[in-house]
């Protein structure tokens, strides 16, 4: 969704988010970008079906860049848009959700104790919530297939 033009404020209405997927910002929903995002239901070894570490660990990561693009897991699209008004302090444009704040971490990938994240962002938030209200059961042990 694109609520926001030219760095205006978010409109009454629904909100954007500080990075963007573009999933839907036409009147249909972008099936193009549908397929990175599949990808990531092979992220913890089982294809078919999403998990909460699929999600977390790679879906959430995939438009949580501004600079483009990278085919591994996750793989590595540029948000559609950014929102620099909602921009965390401490995230610069390449850093991502897994870009750990912590100074005793050398390497921000290596470090899984590493809790503060540069550019927590309420995309990441929104993926995740849906997923687990979608996927059976409901929470954080839920799993979704890919069709689904």
């Amino acid at each position: 969704m694109n609520t926001v033009s030219s760095g205006i404020p978010d409109p009454p209405g629904p909100l954007e988010h500080f990075r963007s997927t573009g999933i839907r910002d036409s009147r249909q929903p972008e099936h193009s970008v549908y397929p990175p995002f599949e990808r990531c239901a092979a992220f913890d070894g089982t294809a078919g079906e999403f998990s909460s570490d699929d999600i977390v660990k790679c879906a959430n990561l995939i438009w949580d860049h501004e600079t483009c693009c990278e085919g591994g897991l996750p793989p590595k699209l540029q948000s559609n848009d950014v929102l620099d008004s909602k921009r965390p302090l401490a995230c610069g444009s390449t850093d991502s959700g897994l870009s750990g704040c912590d100074p005793d971490c050398e390497e921000p990938l290596g470090c899984p104790t590493d809790e503060t994240p540069c550019c927590r962002s309420q995309l990441h938030g929104a993926i995740n919530f849906m997923f687990q209200e979608f996927g059976t059961p409901t929470g954080e042990a839920a799993h979704m297939s890919t069709t689904d």
